[in-house]
């Protein structure tokens, strides 16, 4: 390959395709509920910082309260990551194909391609990632101070998305101590100043803390999110590697897992190729070693593949030139296949259909992204019969997601009843609110528990709904008026 051209085409395509799919699909509960971050703006939240909220209220600033102003950002950094993985490739192997193979493994592999989608905490976090990591391989390759001051402000922004990219800090000690010979930074001064500036950089995280009796590091430690739910651990691992194992396609991840083996047992030659498997190995180890008594989402780890899918540009490119060209192709049309099922749900029923595959409506992504107008306009018409009406659901997902679909997108209130904290209880507390009127929604066909129904004089249950799609049942989803709202047992309110 003479040119940069092919990857630049390629780039402006895979914009077009992704700006047209995620304008095309309601928004996820995840992202209705970092969304009303965005509408309540603040230094840190309860359980990560603020930087997805600040993405977002950026992206509906430009193309308002809908999903494609919630999901821009993830679009523009969907770019600066691609470009950041080509040119860091280039770089490394001064090779045009090698970085157009990494261009390709970094944008077509499931979990990249379906995250660029999505405005999340990982989307955040994966700009400040491989900014970190493309401005130290710099450092590496130059010894420029600035750099490393550069390193400590991407390092402080990531921290800022998600608190997992601290695991980037102990991910440079292990390379160090496998590249001794870069043992010399430690002997720089700007290393030090520059953890200064870090520090700087996450003191709002600091100071919500200091407001709130350290509940954001409560939830660092403890994981509210990643339940035993009492399973073995050689369940949970094996969920974990599973999961692992799927985000990335199975071709591509036991390609990457030889690559990136064989560079940390090389050792010698470019410290840059050492690093970038460490930000790999690492991360992926150190999950692993928590699945054996946690459930680990599978996006968790994401960031750390940037790293690994660079190396593999390299190696395709080599085995490219050799002539073995069957693996490549097979890594890259399995990931094009895997992208097509997940995005376009009629593919998915067609293939599932043809192979006589029974499958489980979570495993199709773009099922959960439909129900929430469907249900927020069933609420809407609830509400004709109830203007004065408030709006609470029992888990901040429900909560979040009528906020954003009900046609005047109001506030509404997460009660929290006997469920994990979340950002719902610093906000307003519905405690001022006592003998007013309520709507309660709650997205299954169970009866209201006894305790949700103690908290009001009466109420009237409406019948339970389902949305559908392919004849598979996606979301069950139910209403209550309930009148003479009594106050919570204990508040929940934290503002």
């Amino acid at each position: 390959m003479k040119s940069h051209l092919p990857a630049l085409v390629f780039l402006v395509l895979l914009s077009v395709i992704r700006l047209t799919t995620m304008a095309s699909y309601g928004l996820s509960d995840d992202e209705a509920y970092y969304w009303e971050w965005s509408r309540n703006l603040a230094p840190a939240y309860y359980d990560q910082g603020p930087g997805v909220a600040y993405a977002i209220a950026l992206g509906t600033a430009l193309f308002g309260h809908s999903e494609l102003g919630v999901r821009f950002p993830a679009l523009f950094i969907g770019i600066i990551m691609s470009v950041l993985g080509y040119v860091l490739t280039f770089q490394i192997f001064q090779s045009r194909l090698a970085a157009f193979f990494a261009l390709l493994f970094l944008t077509l592999a499931p979990l990249n391609f379906i995250g660029s989608l999505l405005m999340v905490h990982d989307t955040v976090m994966y700009l400040f990632w491989a900014l970190f990591i493309f401005t130290f391989v710099s450092y590496l390759r130059s010894n420029s101070n600035g750099t490393l001051y550069w390193c400590s402000i991407w390092l402080g922004l990531g921290l800022l998305s998600k608190h997992t990219t601290i695991l980037l800090v102990p991910t440079i000690f292990v390379f160090l101590a496998l590249r001794r010979d870069q043992l010399k930074i430690f002997r720089n001064k700007h290393l030090y100043l520059s953890g200064l500036l870090t520090f700087l950089v996450v003191s709002p995280l600091l100071y919500w803390n200091l407001n709130f009796d350290w509940a954001g590091v409560d939830a660092i430690i403890n994981l509210p999110s990643a339940s035993s739910r009492s399973r073995a651990f050689y369940q949970t691992l094996g969920e974990y590697v599973g999961g692992q194992i799927g985000i990335v396609n199975p071709v591509i991840f036991f390609f990457l897992a030889a690559v990136v083996i064989r560079e940390i047992r090389r050792k010698s030659g470019d410290p840059a190729r050492v690093f970038l498997a460490t930000t790999t190995v690492f991360m992926l180890l150190f999950f692993a070693l928590l699945s054996l008594k946690k459930t680990i989402q599978p996006n968790w780890t994401v960031c750390c593949y940037f790293g690994g899918l660079v190396l593999l540009g390299g190696a395709a490119d080599v085995l490219w030139r050799k002539g073995k060209r069957v693996l490549i192709t097979i890594c890259l049309g399995t990931s094009v296949l895997l992208n097509s099922l997940i995005v376009f749900p009629a593919a998915f029923v067609v293939v599932t259909r043809v192979l006589n595959i029974d499958y489980n409506r979570k495993a199709l992504l773009t099922n959960r992204l439909v129900t929430g107008s469907e249900i927020g306009h069933e609420l809407d018409q609830v509400r004709k019969k109830h203007p004065t009406a408030r709006i609470f659901a029992n888990r901040y997902q429900a909560a979040a997601l009528m906020a954003f679909y009900l046609h005047d997108q109001p506030r509404t209130y997460c009660f929290n009843i006997d469920s994990r904290p979340n950002q719902f209880d610093y906000w307003e507390s519905p405690d001022k609110y006592r003998n007013e009127d309520f709507i309660y929604v709650q997205f299954t066909h169970r009866d209201i528990s006894p305790e949700i129904i103690g908290l009001f004089s009466s109420y009237k249950t409406y019948p339970p709904r389902e949305v559908r799609r392919f004849n598979k049942k996606i979301r069950s989803y139910q209403f209550a008026y309930m009148e003479g709202f009594k106050g919570l047992p204990q508040s929940t309110s934290k503002h």
